[in-house]
Parts: structure tokens; sequence; C-alpha cells
């Protein structure tokens, strides 16, 4: 599938989903106080989602292939991303 569902531990009810398309997702990142998420994909992307609403907030390329890895710092001002 490719795709990344958000789900409620509680309730057990999903709460959004997130398909990048014509790609797949490589890796996944959320950030230290839960309000973004960021993810990698298999088609040179990174894209930030707000972790409520999964409302796209970034999407960018920097990579000719596969992004592997994505991660925040632990203050939130910036991203890192590493791929093929």
């Amino acid at each position: 599938e490719g795709k990344a569902i958000y789900l409620d531990i509680a309730t057990r009810r999903k709460l959004w989903e997130y398909a990048p398309g014509d790609a797949t997702i490589r890796s996944m990142a959320i950030s230290p106080n839960g309000s973004r998420v960021l993810f990698g994909t298999s088609n040179s992307y990174h894209v930030m989602l707000n972790a409520v609403t999964g409302e796209q907030v970034l999407r960018n390329t920097g990579h000719l292939g596969l992004v592997n890895a994505v991660g925040f710092t632990s203050d939130q001002t910036k991203f890192m991303t590493a791929g093929a």
C-alpha cells in the first residue's frame, strides 16, 4: 500500500491517512511535541503533515531517489533527511 494511517489508541478510530500518490512511504518521524509528522518517500520527496489534522505543511525534494531516513532536532526548529 505504501500509506500511513494515524489512529487514536483509546477509540481505535482512524484520524487520517496519508498516501503519497505514485510513491510509497520509506521513512517516518514524529516531532518531539507530537505536532508534526515527517515522511520520506520512494520518489525523492519529504512531506510534513500537521499531526492533528493530517494537512500537508511542507512538500519538498532534495534527493535523487529514496528518502530512507527522516528526523527532527530536539528543539523542532530543523529536520534532516537521508536518501539514496
